[in-house]
């Protein structure tokens, strides 16, 4: 693949994480939501969104959201720790975070991390 085409993809699969981490921290915060079954059905990937991500990310993704109770797979960074286990997030790693070029990972819990002020700034992707 192409270092273009690579970066789209990428581009892609956040734009979509970010459109569905903003839909929990939008109005339900971080708390659990399994019960709610009509944010459940918010935050499924419909079969467009799926063309767009590789089947390898998505797999990971379902797989990090189905691991843990509250069903999160995308966690924002806040006050240098990860969003959901709370352990210390390097200043590096941050800087990689902030600057959305690749798909970073807690290396405590696994859960994907994104930036918050990348949430209050773009647009969700349209699907």
């Amino acid at each position: 693949m192409k270092k273009t085409a690579k970066i789209a993809a990428i581009t892609a699969v956040t734009a979509i994480l970010l459109s569905l981490t903003a839909l929990v921290l939008a109005g339900h915060g971080f708390g659990p939501f399994g019960d709610n079954p009509a944010i459940v059905k918010k935050l499924e990937i419909t079969p467009e969104q799926q063309k767009k991500i590789e089947e390898r990310l998505l797999k990971a993704y379902l797989k990090i959201r189905n691991a843990y109770r509250n069903g999160l797979a995308v966690v924002t960074v806040e006050r240098n720790a990860c969003g959901g286990c709370f352990n210390a997030i390097p200043p590096q790693l941050q800087m990689e975070i902030a600057l959305t070029k690749k798909i970073l990972v807690c290396e405590h819990c696994g859960r994907i991390l994104i930036d918050k002020a990348s949430i209050l700034t773009e647009e969700p992707a349209e699907a």
